[in-house]
């Protein structure tokens, strides 16, 4: 689940807000997911939010 972490944020700082919008997940949201990131902050996996995010990520990669 975590080898690919600097993928996966990576992956995230290049969402863009309609991306995430239909799962739920709020232009603010990304917004502070991103700061997080940037500041060298690890992401919390038990928020629904980050939960979300790594779910997308996944089945991104599986369809890839």
């Amino acid at each position: 689940m975590y080898e690919n972490l600097t993928e996966f944020y990576d992956w995230v700082l290049s969402l863009r807000p309609k991306d995430v919008r239909d799962k739920g997940i709020s232009e603010k949201e990304l917004k502070k997911k991103k700061a997080e990131i940037s500041k060298g902050k690890r992401l919390n996996f038990k928020t629904k939010v980050n939960r979300t995010l790594l779910k997308l990520y996944k089945s991104r990669l599986t369809n890839s």
